[in-house]
């Protein structure tokens, strides 16, 4: 099962399969008139986190017709250089200054309790934050950043990396592997 790329999540109603507390453009944390394009054609997203998640985000990213280019703005100039040679040029080597990147959104694949700061400090710059925090005590900080995204015309997306939809895709499958099943738990961790 392929995953949505981002401009379609952004697109819906609702985050189903992800999710997200927030989904809609117009009712994103900021929501509205953004002066940034979220989605269309020439869309630049830059990514925080090369590990695992920022890796195989960056790779949905790149087979978007919409998405320009994926900037990587955190890690070692080894592991962006790793990235680029896999996944090729659409893939720029951003260092870690967000302002001068150039991008429309960006997407934090970092630990949840380094995401509330780096949020506050992306929305200020007037652009776009798709966060995947969620545990209870990030969730809730990067939904106080409300006030400050509507301020700055931005939107943020909090909780987009929680996956019931898999989790009862997966209890599914499992399901049918039994002659009877009484109980399905499914736990959910930061």
């Amino acid at each position: 099962m392929r995953r949505r790329p981002l401009r379609s999540l952004v697109s819906r109603e609702r985050f189903s399969a992800s999710g997200a507390l927030v989904a809609h453009p117009r009712n994103l944390v900021g929501g509205g008139n953004s002066r940034v394009t979220i989605s269309g054609e020439g869309m630049r997203v830059g990514i925080v986190g090369t590990g695992t998640v920022g890796l195989r985000l960056a790779r949905e990213l790149v087979d978007d017709p919409t998405v320009e280019t994926v900037a990587l703005l955190s890690g070692s100039g080894t592991r962006q250089a790793q990235i680029h040679d896999a996944l090729g040029d659409k893939v720029l080597l951003g260092g870690d200054d967000i302002e001068q990147s150039g991008v429309d959104a960006v997407v934090l694949c970092t630990p949840d309790h380094a995401q509330y700061e780096l949020a506050a400090s992306i929305v200020r710059q007037g652009r776009h934050v798709v966060a995947l925090a969620d545990s209870v005590a990030s969730v809730r900080a990067l939904l106080s950043l409300d006030g400050l995204a509507r301020a700055g015309e931005c939107s943020v997306v909090v909780g987009s990396g929680m996956s019931p939809g898999l989790s009862s895709l997966l209890a599914v499958h499992a399901s049918t592997l039994y002659d009877s099943i009484e109980e399905i738990a499914i736990g959910v961790t930061g």
